[in-house]
């Protein structure tokens, strides 16, 4: 018996991965559950490095970055938005 993702290559399944982790987050970020929304936001980022050569396209990386630079900044973790903005946002 296989499973629907032996369909894909190791690179559409980490994407379709780091889609659902934004996904999740972003639902607990509109219920103002932030704790749990950075904590998939850092799965989705992981993700992202995990994967040699990256994502490419379909990368979600700059957005997951973005609503995590949002949730520690309105929280007042000025050090922890810095580092997220060096790490993924500068280019």
């Amino acid at each position: 018996m296989y499973s629907k993702s032996d369909h894909y290559s190791p690179v559409q399944a980490a994407a379709m991965r780091q889609q659902a982790d934004y996904n999740v987050a972003r639902a607990f970020q509109q219920l103002g559950l932030f704790t749990f929304a950075a904590r998939y936001y850092e799965r989705a980022l992981r993700i992202s490095e995990e994967v040699e050569g990256g994502l490419g396209k379909r990368d979600l990386v700059f957005e997951c970055a973005h609503n995590l630079n949002l949730i520690f900044t309105l929280s007042g973790n000025n050090e922890a938005a810095k580092e997220i903005t060096e790490k993924y946002l500068v280019l």
